[in-house]
């Protein structure tokens, strides 16, 4: 750094990374929303404009000074969220494959009730191509923590209730008891 043309190169370099650090103090918090909303989650989002703003800080070289830095981050952002939500996708679809048949069919059923919450086993069975032993077997499965409630107590054509739509139906609906 003794040469004088050193320091002359290493003075614009460095002018530009302080104003791209001047420049994210700024917009930060903009882009983490912007992020936060595109994935859906604000860790994820954090993590996202991480990864955006240590991969425009390793391009500022490559950065064209004529244009506006902003525009740039969030260009960067975006395609950061696109690339997280295909991996995400990608890895929901690997989990999904792997899990055993008992998981993956009582959550099919109990996305099922969230839309239905009042269902038959025969009706339901035809609905979502299951046999109705096995859904029988689902929604006993789904009994036992209180997540359904058979509400006939009948052993052939029984009604099964989705136990959040009763809490919602029942609200306010308690006899109040007389004071002593």
């Amino acid at each position: 750094m003794d040469n004088p043309r050193d320091t002359e190169a290493a003075g614009p370099f460095e002018a530009r990374y302080l104003a791209f650090l001047e420049t994210i103090t700024q917009i930060r918090p903009r882009l983490h929303r912007y992020c936060s909303r595109m994935t859906g989650s604000v860790m994820d989002g954090e993590d996202v404009v991480q990864d955006a703003l240590f991969e425009a800080y390793r391009k500022l070289d490559q950065y064209d000074d004529s244009r506006p830095l902003a525009p740039w981050l969030f260009r960067i952002a975006h395609n950061r969220c696109i690339d997280f939500l295909r991996r995400r996708g990608v890895r929901v679809e690997a989990e999904t494959a792997a899990m055993s048949p008992d998981f993956v069919m009582p959550l099919r059923v109990h996305q099922y009730l969230q839309r239905k919450p009042i269902i038959t086993i025969l009706a339901t069975a035809e609905q979502l191509s299951l046999s109705a032993p096995t859904l029988a077997k689902a929604l006993q499965h789904m009994v036992k923590p209180g997540m359904v409630r058979e509400t006939t107590g009948k052993q052939r054509h029984r009604l099964f209730t989705y136990r959040r739509y009763l809490d919602i139906l029942n609200q306010g609906t308690e006899v109040p008891r007389p004071s002593r």
